[in-house]
């Protein structure tokens, strides 16, 4: 070889080798500077469905109308805001969402805040366990991650979709693990800290879990809860297996004639004390692949199934369940089958240092200084309902809060009849929430106890103010036996679960009639800096009952329009209880009027006197 050509080879394979060397702190670097920050979106502009306005990411080539957006940089430990304005008020939003740009990552923690137009809107941080992967612009599925508090009319919506001309995102980046190797603020970072889970190489119970209707709307004749649960309904043939890490097992149901309806299905694994899972799944819908958001709901979340505890099931991504997250459409089907890789399991490391990372949700914080809400809800067996005030889709920002939403034959929003009175909450006291002039007729024909009854409130469960001493009426009589628990499916809230029939965390409560025509939840606060006002009462200004006056005789004019006096007969006191938990059937056909006249503060007895 010429002395030329070896020097240039030799230059040529430093440079390589130097390039190679420049990758690994060109690449830390990027994680160490931040990562990208935006918000997403697409909505009409001029006529609906023209999707006029798009900004799908900041160099992204499909972007559409005139969109301003401000973009950042974030880390782990830091708080920016992000925003996107619109010349003129959008018609209709399709989705829209706070996105950050980050390969690779397992985990992750943030809190965030919504403003549109400047006014501060309420969101679900939690919907969706706050973050789902999706290709956005000229990101990929594995590097566009939509934070919570976002709104897609496809999916779950976390927001009511907004009309307007600003919103802006507040993001606080909390935790993020990528591919297994967590990202710390730089103080945060012990190299020395013992691991906080150990691997699990255990065999572990696979089945698919599911409800639906098996001949007609409502009958819930179709459940597979797990193996050997006691409610399993219909003639379910199930196929289960045992799984480990490392191993693919494939588990189905079949049912002799196509579901009408499925209310909720999923794979579901029972491993108890897991705190870490990645999974594979597919799906086979007689026979077809179906594809599945795999990563919607961050994968899994715990929930009580069938003879499991709710430390036990866990559903693994893929499912569907139509109160949260639909990750497939409704499948109406006859055969399902879940083919499942368990990639990886973890317990928690009963050796580690104590502490361990913040909740996923951080707690909010009570002002005890402060004024707060409470709200009834319900749900009836035909899901008639109030849901709570933090619903993304009926709760306490959207139009249908103060109503009583039913359905009517076609599964048609309704509206039925019923007064709800919420209350402020001011200070420490005793209060009341309530329905009145309540028509359920006909959803409890099947079934004779609510399907939900809570009470709603907007106070923080930091365990600084206190709800205790509930105490439920249904139709003006106390029910017995009410042992409330905060739900477990809005804990960041003082939400306090009286009944929850798919929930064997909540103890049964005592008889009460239905249909009700009325319902009062009265409950006490405590925990606050200062008291609730005392109700004013006026003080009497005689200590004791005036003497009966005597009524001057009455004119022919007068008596000549005066009702008779009603004849008293011993029937039953309308409302009182029989044997068997209804009202009587007995007629009033007697009624004793008292005529009471408060004047000045006195109370006087008038009295008619009977003519000889």
């Amino acid at each position: 070889m010429k002395k030329g050509k070896r020097l240039f080879a030799v230059l040529f394979c430093m440079a390589l080798v130097l390039n190679m060397l420049q990758l690994v702190p060109a690449e830390q670097a990027k994680a160490d500077d931040g990562y990208t920050l935006y918000i997403g979106f697409g909505a009409d502009a001029a006529e609906s469905g023209d999707w006029g306005c798009q900004y799908n990411s900041p160099n992204a080539a499909d972007n559409k109308g005139e969109v301003t957006a401000v973009n950042e940089t974030i880390a782990v430990g830091e708080t920016k805001t992000v925003s996107v304005t619109v010349p003129t008020a959008v018609l209709h939003t399709y989705w829209i969402a706070p996105v950050l740009v980050a390969e690779g990552v397992t985990e992750l923690d943030a809190t965030v805040a919504l403003k549109v137009d400047g006014a501060d809107v309420e969101i679900d941080t939690a919907a969706g366990d706050a973050w789902w992967y999706e290709g956005t612009g000229e990101y990929s599925a594995e590097q566009s991650i939509r934070l919570a508090g976002g709104y897609n009319e496809w999916g779950t919506q976390y927001i009511a979709s907004p009309a307007f001309t600003t919103v802006e995102y507040t993001v606080t980046l909390n935790r993020i693990v990528m591919g297994g190797a967590e990202q710390a603020p730089e103080e945060e970072k012990n190299d020395d800290a013992p691991a906080a889970t150990i691997p699990d190489t255990d065999s572990h119970v696979l089945y698919v879990g599911f409800g639906g209707d098996a001949s007609e709307s409502g009958d819930w004749g179709y459940q597979y809860n797990s193996p050997n649960a006691a409610d399993n309904k219909g003639e379910v043939t199930a196929v289960t297996e045992t799984i480990a890490v490392g191993e693919t097992k494939t588990v189905s149901v079949t049912v002799p004639s196509a579901v009408l309806h499925t209310y909720w299905i999923a794979p579901v694994l029972n491993a108890e004390g897991i705190v870490e899972l990645d999974a594979t799944v597919s799906l086979k819908v007689d026979g077809a692949d179906v594809p599945i958001d795999l990563t919607a709901g961050d994968a899994w979340w715990y929930e009580g199934t069938g003879e499991y505890s709710a430390e036990q099931a866990i559903r693994l991504a893929g499912g569907y369940n139509e109160w949260g997250a639909q990750y497939v459409a409704s499948p109406a089907f006859t055969t399902l089958e879940y083919t499942v890789t368990l990639n990886a399991l973890a317990k928690a490391d009963p050796d580690a240092a104590p502490g361990g990372d913040e909740p996923a949700v951080p707690a909010l914080k009570a002002d005890l200084d402060g004024t707060y809400n409470a709200y009834l809800g319900f749900q009836t067996p035909t899901y008639s309902f109030r849901n709570a005030f933090d619903d993304a889709t009926y709760g306490r920002d959207s139009e249908h809060f103060d109503k009583i939403c039913g359905w009517d034959p076609d599964n048609n929003l309704i509206y039925r009849d019923g007064t709800m009175t919420d209350v402020e909450i001011k200070g420490n006291g005793t209060y009341t929430v309530s329905a009145e002039g309540l028509d359920l007729s006909g959803d409890f024909d099947s079934q004779e106890t609510f399907n939900l009854l809570f009470l709603s409130t907007d106070i923080p469960n930091s365990g600084e103010i206190v709800i205790s001493d509930i105490v439920v009426k249904v139709n003006g009589s106390e029910v017995d036996d009410v042992n409330p628990i905060v739900s477990p499916d809005s804990p960041e809230y003082l939400n306090m679960l009286i009944v929850n029939q798919w929930n064997k965390d909540i103890e049964p409560i005592g008889y009460y009639a239905v249909p009700p025509t009325k319902l009062a939840i009265t409950f006490t606060v405590s925990g606050m800096n200062y008291d609730k006002p005392a109700d004013p009462t006026p003080e009497p200004t005689a200590t004791s009952a005036p003497e009966p006056t005597t009524a001057p005789e009455p004119t022919k004019e007068e008596t000549k329009n005066e009702t008779p006096a009603p004849t008293v007969t011993d029937a039953p006191v309308s409302g009182s209880s029989t044997d068997d938990g209804g009202s009587n059937t007995g007629l009033i056909v007697g009624i004793v009027i008292a005529v009471v006249v408060v004047a000045a503060g006195v109370v006087a007895v008038v009295m008619k006197k009977k003519k000889n």
